[in-house]
């Protein structure tokens, strides 16, 4: 209850605000004092069912505002908010604020809630909730970042959860160089678990310790060849609670060595050339070690040694566009595991335009996994394969543009892993047609056919579905409203039916924006035991507005 009175009490307050900013924000003249832009959205969600378990909360209400402040065409003063009513089981809260004013062309603060870069091995990919600056006179460069980069979760011991600890974290860069021609970058990044922050439990994890350090470059050999490339450190406490290592000469402020602590590198090199306009070719390798790890990407994998290569070819006019990904990954870099397990992935692409009325589209992908590991127990194997080919035409028939497309792929997988005595085959294949129509009077028509069959183990499973869908205009093309009827079978080892309904709307306010309403209603109709039937219900409300 008092997040939604929270949330629409800022919904006013911003409904206030926008309505009356050409007043107080003029934005027709070039010396205006303040100028504001951004955009608004608004939205309302429902959700009912029958089943036993919801997919969906029953209610929820966002609201997502970005705008921008512009100061004597100097100072820019963006920032985002974030409010829902749901609540939320992220690392971070959901209702979030951030401003992150740019002062002239070479000046940005961060404050509050903000995403921010210094290099592809240190930090990167996670948001922090704190402060910094990014300084980049001329050919200089400088980052500084500091802030909370996980809140703390209290442990629930009834639903095995340990708990989260909060965590802060700082990241440094400072670099010199134009980075089209030639430049360096020296990279700092630490973050700390906060052992205080949570009351841990037996099945709490330890809290950690990160310090990783970088040099990232790129210079311009000659006009088409450019390297570019990363070298970093990274120093790791698994727990921060265990005995100092006293004889260890680090400095202190940075870093404190634990008998917990490891070390270990990574780095990464690339290579792009360029000659001609028309096809270009990029050489990239990694080697990161199996103990590197930065808490500032929170996906990055470890222990792997990779080399790719990417070539692509524009040819008759930019009408045929080929482009090729081939790859080969290893872990096991330090020959500390059992087996080391190899990864091919080759991927091919080629679009061709034939004429105004014809085009085609083939993709291939190959993508292997297999362990060198010679006893069958232990092995591992998983080859897939995957091809499509999709023609697409396009004419003037029926008094209206017609465009239609017709897609064959197949897949198929053979996976051989240490829980099986024998090869597992999966085989997918599909067949997808479609047809749009579209009509002076703004009337369009889209049909869909879908046959889809899945064979796995000795179980196939086979798919059929059709999708009809009309769209109007109406009062001179501000209402928008499309009507959809779906119907799937699916047999596995019983019929099954599926029945969809879809209604969507959208009307254009003009200066006011535009507010869209969208319903579904999804029947399950079930002759298996295992799955039940189900009728759920979805609604959407939405309200946009770009000032």
């Amino acid at each position: 209850m008092k997040s939604s009175k929270i949330y629409f009490k800022y919904t006013l307050w911003i409904l206030f605000v926008l309505f009356y900013q050409s007043k107080y924000f003029p934005q027709d003249s070039e010396s205006s004092i303040i100028k504001f832009n951004g955009s608004l959205n608004l939205s309302s969600e429902l959700y009912s069912t029958n089943a036993a378990q919801r997919r969906l909360p029953p209610n929820q209400q966002r609201l997502i505002l970005r705008t921008n402040f512009t100061l004597f065409n100097q100072v820019e003063i963006p920032f985002e908010l974030y409010l829902s009513n749901s609540d939320s089981r992220f690392l971070q809260p959901f209702n979030q604020f951030g401003v992150s004013p740019k002062i002239t062309d070479w000046l940005r603060l961060h404050g509050g809630y903000f995403y921010a870069n210094i290099s592809d091995l240190s930090f990167g990919d996670i948001k922090l909730y704190g402060g910094g600056v990014e300084l980049t006179p001329g050919n200089f460069r400088l980052k500084a970042f500091y802030g909370r980069s996980i809140a703390a979760k209290d442990p629930d011991s009834l639903n095995f959860f340990g708990g989260i600890y909060s965590q802060k974290t700082y990241a440094f860069s400072i670099g010199y160089g134009n980075e089209d021609v030639a430049f360096l970058n020296l990279n700092l990044m630490h973050s700390v678990d906060d052992s205080n922050s949570i009351k841990p439990i037996s099945i709490t994890q330890s809290p950690t310790e990160n310090l990783v350090s970088s040099a990232s470059f790129g210079l311009k050999i000659i006009q088409p060849l450019f390297i570019s490339g990363e070298i970093a450190l990274s120093v790791f406490s698994s727990d921060i609670r265990s005995e100092n290592i006293d004889d260890l000469k680090f400095p202190k402020f940075l870093f404190t060595p634990k008998l917990s602590t490891q070390v270990d590198g990574a780095a990464k090199f690339g290579i792009t050339i360029n000659p001609q306009s028309f096809w270009s070719l990029r050489l990239g390798t990694r080697w990161i070690g199996p103990g590197y790890i930065t808490n500032g990407y929170t996906q990055l994998q470890n222990d792997l040694f990779e080399i790719t290569i990417d070539p692509s070819l524009r040819l008759i006019e930019n009408r045929l566009n080929l482009r090729s990904s081939i790859g080969i990954r290893s872990n096991n870099v330090r020959n500390n595991r059992v087996s080391k397990t190899n990864r091919f992935l080759g991927l091919f692409t080629a679009d061709y335009q034939v004429s105004d009325l014809f085009g085609l589209n083939v993709q291939y992908n190959n993508n292997q996994i297999k362990s060198t590991q010679y006893a069958d127990s232990l092995k591992i194997s998983n080859v897939l394969n995957f091809i499509s080919i999709t023609p697409r035409f396009s004419f003037t028939a029926f008094n209206g543009s017609n465009f239609i497309s017709l897609s064959y792929s197949n897949q198929n997988s053979e996976d051989s892993n240490p829980y099986f005595r024998t090869k597992v085959q999966n085989q997918t294949s599909s067949i997808n047609f479609s047809h749009n129509i579209i009509f002076p009077s703004s009337l369009n028509l889209s049909s869909n056919l879908l046959y889809s069959k899945v064979s796995v183990w000795n179980l196939d499973i086979k798919i059929l579905s059709l999708n009809e869908t009309i769209g109007y205009q109406f009062f001179n093309n501000k209402l928008s409203a499309f009507l959809s009827l779906g119907y799937s079978s699916i047999k596995v080892l019983e019929s099954n039916g599926m029945i969809l309904v879809g209604l969507r709307t959208s009307y254009n306010l003009e200066k006011y924006g535009s507010i869209s309403f969208n319903l579904s209603n999804n029947n399950f109709n079930s002759n298996d035991p295992v799955a039940p039937s189900y009728n759920e219900l979805q609604g959407n409300l939405q309200y946009l507005i770009n000032f």
